[in-house]
């Protein structure tokens, strides 16, 4: 436990060195795409690092350790469709602004869990392949559309991974 706690310290240290915390709003594109969709209720749910292995084909997975998760973005009957197993089928907003769906799920990754964003995922680094680089900061935001209230997720580039500069 002492170990994860400090990989979330360092984490947060690493992202207030870049001038990332607290973490910037939501840009005008991202906000008018997801009210377009009628999606309401944005969270944000993290910002991370993307790593080699969020980008690896053999993977095809972009995975969000449960700790780092900065608001709680399920809903009950999400949460324990999770927990059983279960895949939720999300809206899912690209960097580039096209909007496709990806598969939520939860997996334990070593000692602890992480919400996974699975099966189109690799579809997705291809199209955004310009941004969607190791070290880039990325945040994923929650939202909600319809009268039954579908969950969807916004991924917006803040930093690029390649020469570190804040993307506007």
């Amino acid at each position: 436990m002492k170990q994860t706690l400090k990989k979330v310290v360092d984490h947060i240290v690493e992202l207030t060195a870049l001038g990332l915390e607290p973490p910037p709003d939501m840009p005008e594109a991202i906000k008018n795409c997801i009210e377009n969709l009628g999606g309401i209720e944005t969270k944000l749910v993290i910002q991370k690092f993307i790593q080699v292995t969020d980008l690896k084909p053999s993977q095809n997975r972009l995975s969000m350790t449960m700790n780092q998760v900065r608001n709680k973005f399920l809903s009950e009957a999400e949460e324990e469709k999770l927990e059983n197993k279960g895949v939720i089928d999300a809206v899912f907003v690209e960097p580039c602004l096209e909007v496709s769906n990806l598969h939520l799920t939860k997996w334990l990754i070593g000692q602890s869990y992480a919400y996974v964003f699975r099966t189109e995922w690799n579809h997705t680094v291809r199209k955004n392949a310009d941004c969607l680089k190791p070290m880039a900061v990325v945040q994923i935001w929650s939202f909600r559309v319809g009268p039954e209230s579908k969950l969807g997720f916004a991924m917006i580039k803040v930093r690029d991974g390649k020469d570190s500069h804040l993307i506007n």
